[in-house]
């Protein structure tokens, strides 16, 4: 999408600042990325210029360091969020939701880590200037291609957009202090080679679960809470008794995987797991204090009770365990910290305050919780819910912030989905539909068009006006509609991607229903010459496939023939010419 507002400029570094390559770099040091995404944020953000022009200013330092946050206090500045949100931009190809949807993760992401750096202080917890200057150290020695390039700190400063070094600490301390806390929090430095090794256990397991009605009931099927536990203490007495763990597992089990559809039941199965391989941890905890044979009691998880037994078990550790264990137990610190950090941040957010002083951020923010493309953690209820929470909040926000585009957009987007919705069955695709009786379809379709509208007054977007166009087919506005159907072949003109084929497609055919014959022909020429082209690169390909397996085909018989001749199998008592080859005359 093209924007009218400010433009964005490219990174001065484009060979050394890739995420990639800094993620690897970080992944020792800045033990906690991932967690929400893209927490660890802070080395690799750094890594990439300001979109904001000139570092000396005031102006913009002042700009940079304004919150757009705090979270228990704890501020998270537009610096933070700025050099992050400027790569998430570049990745989604000017795709309008997949940006919203990166910037709210973005920011979900960075009060998180804004939310572990107060608990930190709460803590007391400090980093070092050691600390700082060993991760300062490791960054100065940058490897790429196999070779090592020694950085000086001008470089250094420059990369990360930093005004000076003791910036550039600041920022590392900032970032490392999340680190120390989950060092602390998941006692990492008490693991030893022997928890390492205990981390490469697998058992064979199998189970039987009773599922429980809820967003997570197996199949969609469950019983309610009391009743499902009843039920696996009753199946738990039959084990008791002598009964085939088995057997009764392919009777009574409701996990689906149990039987599969074309295939004979697997008496509860789950194969061999180790630890931290998906399971909920308190059916895994349950599991791995089993020693094989034994049949654990009832364990509840979201997804109803279950009864687990553990048939074998084995330790699987990697070739050169012992040559290698202590980078091994590095990194099986960090993920330990990892895992001890994302404990504690679901015991923290619950009661985290967070105050917003940006609403453009806090409604992104909101929407990486709820909406269509975002809502990942949220299912059933709870995303219905907090969608409709959204769609309050944008309705207030979009009249008073025409500029931002993609709110109007997001909004369509959300009031378009609740509009496909109404006519499903209760809780298809991991939400609530609104009840159709109590919709105005008429005037919801009115404000969805209007909030289409409003977006494409500041900001051009393809999907939009595809969408709009649709919508005003559907209510036999012809002339509108034939406008966006007009607007998009222009804004396609240069587009020769073979993927832009299927859009070209429905403008072609829109267009000639329309009665624009002449810009359907148009239209109809230049999927012609890209199907040509299409079909010229493909034949192409396969002639240079062809090639390549001829030459390896090639390459293979010399080899062979190489080998043949100098095969020790061959008779030595034979003459050369016995063995094939003259022999000179004298």
């Amino acid at each position: 999408m093209s924007r009218k507002q400010a433009p964005r400029r490219g990174s001065r570094q484009p060979n050394i600042t890739s995420i990639t390559y800094w993620r690897k770099f970080a992944s020792h040091r800045i033990i906690y990325v991932g967690l929400a995404g893209l927490i660890g944020f802070g080395i690799i953000a750094y890594f990439g210029s300001s979109p904001l022009g000139n570092p000396g200013t005031s102006a913009r330092e002042d700009y940079l360091q304004d919150a757009i946050c705090t979270v228990n206090r704890e501020p998270v500045t537009r610096d933070d969020y700025e050099n992050l949100a400027r790569n998430a931009r570049r990745q989604s190809g000017g795709n309008v939701m997949m940006t919203v949807m990166q910037e709210g993760y973005i920011l979900s992401s960075l009060t998180d880590a804004a939310l572990l750096r107060a608990e930190a202080k709460k803590r007391r917890i400090q980093v070092s200037d050691q600390d700082v200057d060993r991760t300062l150290n490791e960054m100065r020695n940058l490897r790429q291609g196999g070779r090592t390039e020694r950085l000086t700190d001008q470089d250094l400063l420059q990369m990360t957009g930093s005004l000076s070094l003791s910036d550039l600490k600041d920022k590392l301390r900032k970032d490392l202090l999340p680190q120390r806390l989950g060092e602390i929090e998941g006692k990492v430095d008490r693991l030893t080679y022997d928890d390492l090794a205990k981390s490469y256990d697998e058992i064979k397991v199998r189970h039987i679960l009773i599922g429980v009605v809820g967003p997570r009931a197996p199949g969609g099927k469950g019983l309610p809470d009391d009743q499902a536990r009843q039920k696996a203490e009753n199946i738990k007495k039959e084990l008791d008794a002598g009964a085939d763990f088995a057997q009764l597992a392919n009777r009574y089990s409701d996990d689906p995987s149990n039987k599969p559809a074309r295939a004979a039941p697997k008496g509860g199965d789950l194969g061999w797991y180790k630890r931290g391989g998906g399971f909920d941890k308190d059916f895994e905890a349950a599991a791995f204090a089993l020693k094989p044979g034994q049949i654990s009691g009832v364990v509840k998880t979201p997804f109803g009770y279950h009864i687990i037994k553990v048939d074998e078990s084995r330790r699987s550790l990697p070739k050169d365990f012992e040559k290698n264990k202590t980078e091994l137990l590095t990194q099986y610190r960090s993920q330990k910290a990892s895992e001890a950090l994302r404990a504690l941040l679901e015991r923290l957010k619950p009661k985290a305050k967070i105050v917003w002083k940006d609403s453009a951020m806090e409604w992104r923010y909101e929407y990486a919780k709820s909406g269509p493309m975002g809502g990942m953690m949220t299912i059933g209820q709870d995303r219905s819910q907090a969608e409709e929470r959204l769609v309050k909040r944008l309705r207030a926000y979009v009249p008073a912030h025409k500029s931002d585009s993609a709110a109007a957009i997001v909004l369509g987007q959300l009031l378009n989905q609740q509009l496909m919705m109404i006519s499903l069955p209760q809780g298809i695709a991991g939400t609530v539909p609104p009840k159709a009786d109590k919709i105005d379809r008429k005037k919801l379709q009115a404000e969805i068009i209007a909030a289409y509208e409003s977006a494409l007054n500041v900001s051009e977007d393809q999907d939009t006006r595809l969408t709009l166009a649709r919508m005003y087919r559907e209510e036999k506005n012809d002339r509108k509609a034939l406008d966006h159907y007009r607007m998009v072949h222009r804004l396609m003109e240069w587009d020769d991607r073979p993927e832009s084929l299927y859009v070209r497609e429905q403008v072609e055919k829109a267009l000639r229903e329309l009665g624009d014959t002449k810009l359907a022909d148009e239209e109809a020429k230049r999927i012609a010459e890209l199907r040509a082209q299409q079909a010229k690169e493909q034949k192409e390909a396969a002639e240079r496939a062809k090639q390549e397996q001829d030459r390896q085909k090639a390459e293979a018989a010399k080899t062979d023939k190489t080998t043949s001749g100098n095969s020790p199998d061959r008779d030595q008592s034979k003459t050369p010419a016995q063995n094939g080859r003259s022999t000179p005359s004298r």
